[in-house]
This record gives C-alpha cells, sequence and structure tokens, in this order.
C-alpha cells in the first residue's frame, strides 16, 4: 500500500479537489459509522469527512493539492491549498474550519472547471516534459446552475441543463395532456415531440372517422324496421 501511495504521489503533478458546498448538500440523506452504528447526517457532513482525510493525507504526505469551494463560505477562503511548497503554515486546520460552515448558494461548477482548466493549459509544456499530469476529482450532488457569469454553450459543460419551458400553444396542449383532459389520455403525459405530437392527433382522426361509420350504420339499421312498417301498411 505504501508503494501505491509513493507511486499516485509521483504521478499527478497537482491534486484538485472542486467541493460543492451549494444549499442542496444540507439534505439529510447521508450516513456515516460511528463506531458500530450507522447514523443518519448531510450530505455536507459526509462530504466534508472525505475532505477532511484527502487534506490531512495530502498535508502529511506533502503531496500538492488545492480545494476548491464552489461558494464564498460565511467564514474562511473560498481556496485552499495544502501540502508541496506553496502551502502556508496553518492551511490545513484553517480548511478544516471551513468545513464546518453551512452550505448556501448555487452550484457554479462551469467556472471552477474552468478556471482549473486555464490553470493546467499554462503549465502544459511543463507537465509534458516531466511525464507528469493532473488528477481533477468534482465533489457534487447533481448538474451545474447558471448564472450571468458562468452561462456557456460549450459542449459537454452545459451550465443549465433543464429543457426551457414551453411557450404558447404547446404549453397549454402538455398542461392539459398532464391534467388528463385530452381525449384518450390514459398514460401520465410526458413532453412529446412534433412527430409524437403529430401520430397522436392521426390517431384520433382515423378513430373518429370509425366512430361516424358506425354511427351512420346504427342509424341506417334503425330506419330499415321503420320503412319495413310503413310499406306493409
Amino acid at each position: 500500500l505504501l508503494h501505491v501511495l509513493i507511486q499516485e504521489a509521483r504521478a499527478f503533478a497537482y491534486r484538485f479537489f472542486i467541493i460543492d458546498n451549494s444549499g442542496s448538500m444540507a439534505a439529510r440523506d447521508g450516513s456515516y459509522l460511528d463506531g458500530r452504528r450507522m447514523r443518519g447526517c448531510s450530505r455536507w457532513h459526509e462530504l466534508g469527512e472525505a475532505a477532511r482525510f484527502h487534506s490531512a493525507f495530502a498535508d502529511a504526505a506533502g503531496v500538492p493539492c488545492a480545494f476548491h469551494l464552489l461558494n464564498a463560505p460565511a467564514l474562511g477562503r473560498q481556496y485552499h491549498e495544502i501540502g508541496g511548497r506553496g502551502a502556508s503554515p496553518g492551511a490545513l486546520e484553517r480548511f478544516h474550519e471551513v468545513l464546518k460552515t453551512s452550505p448556501n448558494g448555487g452550484t457554479p461548477l462551469v467556472a471552477h472547471v474552468r478556471r482549473v482548466g486555464a490553470f493546467v493549459r499554462a503549465r502544459r509544456g511543463a507537465l509534458a516534459a516531466l511525464g507528469r499530469t493532473v488528477m481533477v476529482v468534482i465533489c457534487t450532488d447533481g448538474g451545474p446552475s447558471a448564472s450571468p457569469k458562468t452561462r456557456t454553450r460549450t459542449p459537454g459543460l452545459n451550465p443549465n441543463p433543464n429543457p426551457r419551458p414551453a411557450h404558447g400553444r404547446r404549453r397549454r396542449r402538455l398542461r392539459r395532456l398532464r391534467r388528463g383532459r385530452a381525449r384518450g389520455a390514459r398514460r401520465p403525459a410526458r413532453a412529446l415531440d412534433g412527430a409524437a405530437l403529430h401520430q397522436r392527433r392521426r390517431r384520433r382522426r382515423v378513430l373518429e372517422q370509425h366512430r361516424r361509420r358506425a354511427r351512420a350504420r346504427l342509424r341506417g339499421r334503425a330506419r330499415r324496421p321503420r320503412e319495413r312498417g310503413a310499406r306493409g301498411n
């Protein structure tokens, strides 16, 4: 195990931990081992325990590690460098104090990924010459949220994964389908594209034609006995 840790320390020149401290991390659906019992906790508490372990290991091994919080905490700094030559004295203790704060804010993940990417691109030549690479660990509970500063159209880094809300007729149609007011809406309605809506309309027209023909046949059968009775008289 010690040999593996030494190899990992030599392979990576930098380690980045992007930590999500948004408001959703306060949800209490996590768990941790307390002695022999599993106890419930928040996502932030569970992530904080993992961050404490990795930061303490980086400080003890002298491995350069950078911890980026997505939102500025109520107390302390947002960026912490632990281990290596650039770490300041007491950096580990200050980072552990920040982990005691409560999570709050959004999830501006794209801005932090770009910041780390710019850092790596600026040192790409030196890393290639040394034959070393960079490790990036993203600790989050969901997708990134959009903001005026982080909005982008970069493939694979969409800051707003939620689709645009439907407008006009399509929004009203989807609303009627969700409420079950449309004809033949037996299943829970889902957002339909143009092809699915066209196919559903076509089926409705065919059903309506069959109903009209059936009604016409019934009316014709009802008239025949009357006509026969009138002829007999």
